[in-house]
């Protein structure tokens, strides 16, 4: 038997509180999807203004950030015509991006869940989301990967 960490809706408050302060202070608006070890969506939080579109993109990055265990520019740059990893990019019914701008949430070396952002450059959802990890780990005191 396993005991494992587990994200639950209040981390997922304070990951989301976290985002949403560094896209703040980059003065952009963006989506924030939180879901849970099994890719399940746990919190989404869109910002007002936000595009209508970052709504399932960062969905699907907190999704594929989860389902690979790394962050999604990581897995990114593995699936360009004839690396080794072409074609991922069209599986899982559409959940899975290429996107940069998911990251899992490690705890201990395990997978407890992902953040997706959407909503500004490539480079902007990627702060956001390493920003609201450090904000969580700061608020929890918990081992939480934060270098990726």
């Amino acid at each position: 038997m396993r005991n494992t960490l587990r994200l639950d809706l209040e981390d997922a408050k304070i990951l989301a509180e976290g985002a949403e302060k560094s896209a703040n202070n980059m003065g952009i608006k963006v989506c924030i999807s939180i879901c849970d070890e099994n890719g399940d969506l746990i919190l989404f939080h869109k910002m007002n203004d936000a595009f209508l579109i970052s709504t399932e993109i960062s969905i699907s990055k907190a999704y594929t950030a989860v389902a690979v265990k790394m962050p999604t520019r990581t897995i990114g740059e593995t699936t360009y015509p004839g690396k080794v990893n072409y074609g991922l990019q069209f599986t899982n019914l559409g959940r899975f991006t290429i996107l940069p701008g998911g990251f899992p949430i490690i705890i201990n070396g395990n997978v407890i869940g992902g953040i997706g952002i959407s909503g500004g450059t490539s480079e902007q959802d990627e702060k956001i989301g390493l920003d609201s990890i450090a904000y969580f780990k700061s608020k929890t005191n918990l081992q939480v990967k934060t270098n990726f």
